[in-house]
């Protein structure tokens, strides 16, 4: 990703979070224009500014989703703060989020079984890409439940398409033993399953 795009969704981010903060505006403001200033050392802790600034808008999103609660209407605080996270591919928050899968918005007519785009976690998962699937690889270590493997199915199938989340289950398989094997084998059945239902 590029610099300045990577500086923009901090921007984006950090603005969404501290608006009402007025005294950070001017820190951001300075940032940004330290990183047009023509001296190489006052970009530079410009851009080490901005990275700050991205580290600390990512703890608080994580903070605000740790915090316990059942499933909540549309466009709850909650919902929002795991998005950001996927647009800002928060690597370091994947483990949360594999932990936090399950969690769902409600929508006003209750549909059962709740629809795969009511969890934010699945979406946030797939925009960070492929360190996701890594680390839900890793998380077959354990059992999860049937649930928790269509949910995880869906990560591979958003990020990688049909075949190749097929391809990417069976090339884990092949290294895999114990827990992890049967998890992944019955990852690779769903993968390969036409349709299938939460």
């Amino acid at each position: 990703m590029k610099p300045l795009l990577i500086v923009s969704l901090i921007l984006v981010g950090a603005s969404l979070l501290i608006a009402s903060d007025s005294s950070s505006r001017p820190a951001i403001s300075t940032a940004l224009s330290g990183l047009e200033s023509p001296d190489a050392h006052t970009r530079m802790k410009a851009a080490s500014e901005l990275e700050e600034m991205r580290k600390q808008t990512i703890e608080r999103l994580m903070d605000l989703v740790k915090k316990p609660s059942k499933a909540e209407e549309l466009s709850s605080t909650k919902e929002h703060c795991i998005e950001l996270l996927g647009e800002y591919k928060a690597t370091e928050a994947i483990d949360m989020l594999i932990g936090n899968i399950e969690y769902h918005v409600m929508i006003k007519i209750v549909e059962t079984p709740v629809p795969a785009s009511l969890y934010p976690c699945v979406h946030a998962l797939a925009r960070i890409g492929v360190p996701s699937l890594n680390a839900i690889v890793t998380r077959f270590e354990n059992p999860c439940s049937e649930k928790e493997m269509k949910l995880f199915a869906t990560v591979f199938r958003l990020v990688d398409g049909d075949e190749l989340a097929i391809l990417r289950a069976q090339l884990a398989l092949k290294k895999a033993e114990g827990e992890r094997k049967k998890q992944l084998g019955q990852l690779v059945e769903l993968l390969k399953a036409k349709k299938w239902y939460f």
